[in-house]
């Protein structure tokens, strides 16, 4: 009998955090509205609302300052003891996120968590403001994420692995 291997794929925001970051970062130092509502209803796609939020970003807003904001937001209180159950059961975790590096690191960091492969996006700090990268993006890709999450899974798995994603995006 064959044996399977599992991966365990998660999402971060509202997932691992209690609280959607990317959402909040918007809503403490941006415009969150009406830029959310118009992704919602698909009056715009994925990509453009990414890069409208970032336009309403102070161009003077840090890396560090971001991060240390960031630092703040509680994790799902069970997170922990998820990660101590697949270490000990050998089962590969990985988080696929269509939010940013620039706060999923320092907290993965702070945890202890570094370990821990990510996919997502990053954001580039120029004089010019704040961009978002999607570095996992995919033209084929026709879903709700700019980190085409479908592709970091089947891109990271044999044929024969149970896959198994844990979260509320898209």
């Amino acid at each position: 009998m064959l044996q399977n291997r599992i991966k365990i794929f998660t999402d971060f925001d509202g997932t691992i955090t209690k609280k959607d970051l990317g959402d909040e970062i918007f809503k403490v130092y941006g415009q969150f509205e009406p830029y959310h509502t118009q992704l919602v209803n698909k009056e715009i796609g994925i990509k453009q609302y990414w890069k409208l939020l970032f336009q309403t970003l102070p161009k003077d807003l840090t890396e560090i300052e971001l991060n240390n904001h960031s630092l703040n937001y509680e994790i799902d209180a069970y997170f922990m003891d998820f990660v101590r159950f697949c270490q000990e059961n050998e089962i590969e975790l990985q988080i696929v996120s269509d939010g940013f590096a620039q706060y999923i690191i320092p907290i993965l960091n702070k945890l202890g968590l570094e370990n821990i492969p990510v996919k997502c996006n990053t954001m580039f700090f120029g004089d010019d403001g704040i961009k978002p990268v999607f570095t996992g993006a995919d033209e084929s890709c026709n879903c709700m994420s700019a980190s085409c999450k479908r592709n970091a899974v089947i891109n990271n798995v044999e044929d024969d692995t149970v896959i198994i994603f844990i979260g509320d995006g898209y």
